[in-house]
């Protein structure tokens, strides 16, 4: 899977780094927010992984962005310095499929990762302005990487952006 990690702390992004490539993924690290949305926009990716702690950027404000911007379909972990459960809860009603308090065990979080992938490519995708009820690649709606098109409809989507309706 190619990840992208929201992380300013150079120990824990070692951790991520270590854990990922046993688990043979791609890792593209960013140390604030709007570098992060600027590589979003330029290409895909299959989850991102947002340290809730970094400095200069709203990790939960991000999440906002990326659940309004390209929807439920891209899995995102969060973590952060705090265990509380009112913290781990207001990131999980936020949008996050999962939070990962310290310490983060290299095992534990390729282990986690791995089944949040697992569980996205399960999952059909809708853009976040599709109508309910359209699946990806059904009879409905076609989908090639970031484009989307709703046959029935006669709309598509680039990146979760709504470009326009055919007229016929």
């Amino acid at each position: 899977m190619k990840i992208a990690a929201l992380e300013d702390n150079p120990a824990r992004i070692m951790v991520l780094e270590r854990a990922l490539q046993r688990g043979g993924h791609h890792l593209a690290r960013f140390r604030c927010g709007m570098p992060l949305v600027d590589a979003i926009h330029a290409e895909p990716f299959d989850m991102l992984l947002l340290d809730r702690d970094v400095a200069d950027t709203d990790a939960e404000e991000l999440l906002d962005w990326v659940r309004r911007t390209l929807g439920h379909g891209l899995p995102v972990m969060m973590f952060g310095a705090s265990d509380a459960e009112s913290d781990v809860a207001r990131c999980l009603m936020a949008g996050a499929d999962a939070y990962v308090p310290p310490p983060v065990r290299d095992g534990e979080l390729l282990a986690r990762i791995e089944a949040l992938g697992r569980r996205a490519a399960a999952q059909p995708v809708r853009p976040a302005t599709a109508p309910a009820g359209l699946l990806e690649n059904g009879p409905d709606q076609l989908v090639c990487g970031e484009y989307r098109f709703s046959v029935a409809e006669r709309q598509g989507w680039v990146k979760g952006v709504q470009i326009g309706r055919a007229h016929v």
